[in-house]
């Protein structure tokens, strides 16, 4: 288990400076899936060198893919690849693992794996997504040693109304679209890490376009290779953006792809909180934050205030003057992370939903009772986000912050301590003997 330790004598850091965002985690995981549409060969830019990144790197290796980094550069060819059993652990470590199930089951007709599992934030309503690939033609059944076996049935539908604007069935519908032919998607997710999968979708030949409030998407007879961008990862730049906030630094991220962040404007603009954004900058100023009034999150989907910056604004809605609010509504146990901050020095309490949709014994609301003084204190993280809440909390907490399980951070983000200690953080990665940064797996055949 990795502890990442901030030393933070004064209680406060200056992180005055810039820093370059990366590429998105959630877009690039997909796109790097892509390459097994063509036989040529595909390179991407911006894509994050993170844990899930090469997990699904190495799993490609695994079935014949020839993949390697040059720089910046990802070169992916997929012209030799053979059908093997995806590692069940591995599914089980993140959610993306379901990019690969509709591209195999089409290329071999079949697929075996686990379910898809990510950090431990509630149910991802997996019996839901297998409804839905029944109907566009995979069915499920239980398999041996735990595992599940994806196959194609006769059941395909060029339009299909998903139940929910689910990210993961919108995606695997896109997909199986890709290599079954055309589909209307009514009701699909409209994050935009789906419309940077369709316009490399559109590049390599396919009709994949938003028309209103559907997706509609085609096949070319041949797909072909070519150069892709990754777009940038928007959580990152939240979390960027926050510590700026919170220590009342100037900071200028670059590399930005101002691209449906309109929900986090507005937050800030609520709160009063200046910021600037062109030509691919995202700057904050410096400022004062805790003059501000407090405020109510609702965390939900697009275009609502997003389920993951929810955990990233929570360690600003703790300087604020009053009793703010968060509320989440997309994943049933996504608050664990208070407990955690509150060790820090956080004041808050459970409270009474107002638009819960669930029925379960977890937390879906707090009220914060701010402003707050942090200090340091032994943490763990317990999932990706709630992690980057506690790291941001450790950057004005007077002490020594060490955040132990760590390791979690590396799921979402490539350079974060590299990029503080270059803003003058003092910060520093403990490293298990018993982990190491891109885990070896022995792959079934």
């Amino acid at each position: 288990m990795d502890t990442i330790v901030v030393q933070n004598p004064s209680g406060h850091f200056d992180i005055s400076g810039s820093v370059a965002l990366q590429g998105s985690k959630n877009a690039g995981l997909i796109n790097i899936a892509l390459p097994l549409l063509t036989s040529d060969e595909c390179v991407f830019t911006n894509i994050p060198a993170i844990a899930d990144v090469e997990q699904a790197l190495s799993f490609l290796r695994c079935i014949g893919a020839d993949v390697r980094w040059d720089g910046q550069l990802l070169y992916i060819t997929c012209d030799n690849i053979v059908p093997r059993m995806m590692d069940p652990q591995h599914a089980m470590e993140t959610t993306h693992s379901s990019v690969f199930i509709p591209l195999l089951v089409s290329r071999f007709g079949e697929f075996v794996t686990g379910a898809p599992g990510g950090c431990p934030i509630g149910d991802r309503a997996f019996g839901q997504y297998v409804k839905t690939l029944s109907k566009m033609g995979v069915a499920c059944e239980p398999a041996k040693s735990g595992t599940l076996r994806f196959f194609s049935t006769e059941e395909f539908t060029n339009d299909i109304t998903l139940p929910f604007p689910s990210y993961s069935s919108t995606i695997s519908a896109v997909l199986l679209a890709m290599t079954h032919g055309s589909m209307v998607i009514h009701n699909p997710s409209e994050e935009p890490e789906i419309d940077n999968v369709l316009q490399v979708l559109t590049s390599m030949g396919a009709h994949a376009q938003r028309a209103g409030s559907r997706i509609e998407v085609a096949p070319p007879d041949k797909f072909n290779g070519g150069r892709f961008r990754n777009m940038s990862d928007r959580n990152v730049a939240v979390t960027y953006a926050v510590m700026a906030l919170i220590t009342g630094s100037e900071l200028s991220i670059t590399n930005f792809d101002d691209d449906k962040m309109d929900a986090f404007y507005q937050f800030l603009e609520i709160v009063g909180i200046a910021y600037h954004r062109q030509n691919q900058v995202f700057k904050i100023p410096s400022q004062d934050v805790t003059r501000l009034r407090a405020t109510q999150v609702d965390a939900y989907i697009y275009p609502s205030f997003h389920s993951d910056w929810q955990p990233l604004v929570a360690p600003l809605l703790c300087l604020f003057n009053g009793t703010s609010r968060i509320e989440e509504r997309l994943f049933p146990n996504r608050l664990g992370y208070w407990e955690q901050l509150a060790l820090m020095g956080a004041k808050y309490s459970e409270t009474v939903t107002q638009k819960s949709r669930f029925q379960d014994n977890f937390v879906h609301a707090v009220e914060i009772s701010g402003p707050c003084a942090f200090h340091g204190a032994n943490v763990k993280a317990l999932d990706l986000r709630g992690a980057a809440a506690l790291l941001e909390a450790a950057l004005i907490a007077r002490g020594t912050t060490c955040i132990h399980n760590a390791e979690i951070l590396q799921r979402g983000y490539a350079n974060i301590i590299d990029d503080l200690q270059s803003l003058s953080v003092t910060i520093e990665k403990e490293i298990s003997p018993q982990f190491e940064t891109v885990p070896k797996r022995s792959w079934k055949t």
